[in-house]
């Protein structure tokens, strides 16, 4: 599932743990829905994941995503489990390709507004 497009979260309630937040991208969009358990600011996020794709098919995942400091860098670490197949676990491999490829190009530019 190669998400394209822009991806638009909305948080319901919070970003602390109990909290929820809903996102969709595409044209026929591709429907994540995620509970938050832990959230420890700024080193941890862990949270389950609802994703609903055009087909009507629906996959729920565990989801573990640190962040270190490494050499005045951010190391960011995600572990997603819980795929029915292989195939399936490749297919949003690719998606985080593209997501975390955009979070950069927002982070940097970010940077450089703020110089």
């Amino acid at each position: 599932m190669r998400r394209t497009g822009s991806w638009s979260p909305s948080a319901t309630s919070g970003s602390a743990a109990g909290g929820r937040s809903r996102s969709a991208a595409g044209s026929e969009p591709t429907r994540e829905a995620n509970v938050f358990q832990v959230v420890d600011h700024p080193r941890q996020l862990v949270y389950t994941s609802t994703t609903r794709t055009p087909d009507g098919s629906s996959i729920n995942t565990g989801m573990q995503v640190t962040f270190e400091e490494e050499n005045g860098k951010t190391r960011v670490t995600i572990v997603q489990s819980g795929f029915p197949t292989a195939e399936r676990q490749d297919e949003f491999a690719g998606g985080w390709a593209s997501i975390l490829d955009e979070l950069g190009r927002v982070v940097t530019a970010r940077v450089e507004r703020s110089r």
